[in-house]
């Protein structure tokens, strides 16, 4: 008799093991449920106003009211390949933003100009086009943060012809007809940078170097931009930019 009643014994304890393991396979299966990744509702191609290229469709600005969405790959039947420099510019609203893969490019801006002399009125040098990109550092050395620009290599050539005309003269920096840096030209500059220094805050040159950019995302400081699975926040979008173009 106790033979029997341990064997019954044993049985129900398998039978035990049997259900709970099915549980804990079905705890699993909802876990893995619930981490998958949340895709972002694309948005309607009525939400944007946008141009055409010869490769694509250029997003030019965002007249819609979300606040988290995906832009569309195709609007109007072309793929979306960029993203216009004041296309987001005021919707300090936008937390979430996604960008299809089909965008290779992020348009600069023309905020940015070089002159001559050290006046409004001075004649244009260079303009945004002529930049490759702006990186903030900070001098460890005089304690004050630079913007370092990199031209693109006709920019590179406009700047070592203007400061080899222009010994001895003014070449003026202006962001939004805003009077940055009037520096002194004492030699002629041929390594395709330039620096432009003052006594800024790390929020003014963060400013000025997405305005050189061209930020579409400018005044948008809760965004959180996602390109080819990589996320970027605010202060994050010069590397965006990079990554993109």
């Amino acid at each position: 008799m106790k033979k029997i009643i341990s064997v019954i014994f044993a049985a129900v304890l398998l039978c035990g093991c049997t259900d709970n393991s099915g549980i804990y396979r079905e705890d699993k299966s909802d876990i893995s449920t619930i981490s998958k990744t949340e895709k972002l509702p694309v948005a309607s191609t009525e939400d944007f106003e946008f141009s055409e290229t010869d490769g694509g469709i250029v997003v030019t600005k965002y007249v819609g009211s979300a606040t988290e969405f995906a832009v569309p790959e195709k609007i109007a039947g072309k793929p979306v390949v960029e993203i216009g420099s004041e296309a987001f510019c005021g919707c300090a609203d936008l937390t979430r933003v996604e960008l299809p893969d089909t965008v290779t490019k992020i348009s600069k801006s023309d905020a940015l100009k070089f002159r001559e002399g050290g006046d409004i009125s001075g004649d244009v040098i260079l303009t945004g086009a002529d930049i490759e990109k702006a990186n903030v550092y900070y001098n460890e050395y005089d304690f004050h943060y630079i913007i370092q620009i990199d031209f693109t290599p006709s920019g590179a050539e406009k700047f070592a012809e203007a400061t080899k005309n222009l010994v001895g003269e003014v070449i003026s920096i202006w962001v939004d007809d805003e009077l940055l840096s009037a520096p002194y030209v004492h030699e002629q500059i041929t390594d395709g940078m330039a620096q432009i220094a003052g006594n800024f805050s790390f929020e003014e040159v963060q400013k000025y170097a997405a305005k050189i950019n061209g930020n579409p995302f400018q005044d948008c400081g809760k965004i959180r931009v996602i390109y080819k699975g990589k996320t970027y926040g605010y202060d994050e979008l010069n590397e965006l930019f990079s990554a993109v173009n």
